[in-house]
């Protein structure tokens, strides 16, 4: 069960292309607006669905098929059982989304067309696709679970059960099985003693019992690992088209994926989002806080794309972005809803060189709100140790 937790922690990571999207210009001096007009903001404009749509097709074989409900279109290869829990985590995250905009005071036109959402049964094939299609340099690594890509406005992944290791595990429940009937089998042709046939029989139940409960064991998992990257991509895909996110690149890598991170959920039948705790990427900070693997903040903050964070980091990364975005929307959320809102206003910086002034321009200086901040995180692990 640890492996799998960990690679939970992989599976939810999300590409950003290396190219930024066509954003407006900023004005020139020439066309200043008033003093009492609204700051110019550079939002991502969406694409109607059925231009998404075609370009999409136009990558994939006539085995996908269109599944469509109120917010998303759902092209797939699997099977309708996992696109029915699909689309109950996608319209979940729209609405813990649109609670996040609120409670920030930023609140957010939504989409005006549908969205897209693509999903792969093979690993494989999500990694041919991200390849050619999905705008990545080359094959993607097997623990990239799905992606966002700005430039083609769809969200990608693959059903959790292409994923190696739990590939392996139900591999492994299916060889057992086999041994389990031939012991049945064996058991059935031999005239033992009635004492020896009963303790076989009981012997080849509680076998059986086991295997139920690793293959459940494994159902559970992959619909928890599907709720927690589907939500993960479905903030990506609504911060962009509703400019959330400012799409000139004035979002450091780590505020994209802390968002993204504190979405994370394995059941979107309760509430979720930056007000609610992941017990996953909780306890994967505290670990990297633990062993002194945490990175200075001013480092954290300079990352401005996934290629960036150097591969031995990238769990560390994930989760200590998770943190600092919980942390900072817990005890300083009126300075992070102003500099979210400097991002899409402020048409004076200039990405990704300003990011740390931007940042001390809403929070102060860097290194004293790193002391508090973790200060804060050791006094709760403290307090959570001592009232279990």
């Amino acid at each position: 069960m640890p492996c799998l937790l960990s690679l939970l922690l992989m599976t939810s990571m999300a590409i950003e292309p290396t190219a930024a999207p066509t954003a407006p210009s900023p004005p020139t001096k020439s066309s200043e607006p008033a003093e009492d007009a609204a700051p110019r903001e550079y939002v991502l404009t969406q694409e109607p669905i059925e231009e998404v749509l075609a370009r999409a097709r136009a990558c994939l074989g006539p085995e996908f098929r269109t599944y469509e409900e109120r917010y998303w279109v759902v092209l797939t290869d699997a099977d309708y059982t996992s696109i029915k829990h699909i689309h109950r985590d996608l319209k979940s995250t729209r609405h813990q989304f649109i609670r996040l905009c609120q409670v920030l005071g930023s609140v957010r036109p939504m989409p005006r067309h549908k969205m897209l959402c693509i999903v792969f049964r093979d690993q494989d094939a999500f990694s041919e696709f991200a390849s050619t299609c999905g705008r990545s340099p080359s094959r993607i690594s097997a623990a990239v679970g799905g992606f966002f890509s700005p430039l083609d406005q769809w969200i990608v992944f693959y059903e959790p059960r292409g994923i190696p290791a739990l590939v392996e595990a139900r591999e492994q429940i299916r060889t057992e099985r086999e041994e389990l009937e031939a012991y049945r089998k064996e058991s059935e042709r031999t005239n033992d003693a009635p004492r020896v046939e009963d303790q076989q029989r009981k012997a080849v139940e509680s076998w059986n019992r086991h295997l139920e409960q690793q293959r459940s064991r494994l159902d559970r998992l992959e619909q928890e690992l599907r709720t927690s990257i589907t939500a993960h991509e479905a903030f990506h895909q609504l911060s962009w088209l509703t400019g959330f996110v400012d799409c000139r690149g004035g979002w450091g890598y780590w505020l994209h994926e802390g968002f993204a991170t504190c979405f994370e959920t394995d059941d979107t039948a309760y509430a979720f989002g930056p007000a609610h705790e992941s017990t996953l990427r909780r306890d994967g900070f505290r670990a990297a806080l633990a062993d002194n693997e945490l990175m200075p903040l001013r480092t954290l903050l300079t990352f401005h794309n996934f290629a960036d964070v150097p591969p031995e980091r990238i769990k560390v990364f994930y989760n200590q972005s998770y943190a600092l975005v919980r942390w900072l929307y817990r005890f300083r959320r009126t300075q992070l809803n102003n500099y979210l809102r400097s991002l899409r206003e402020r048409a004076d910086l200039e990405f990704p060189a300003d990011f740390v002034r931007a940042f001390e321009d809403s929070f102060g200086p860097i290194e004293r709100l790193e002391r508090r901040w973790l200060r804060d995180e050791i006094d709760q692990w403290n307090a959570s140790r001592r009232d279990p």
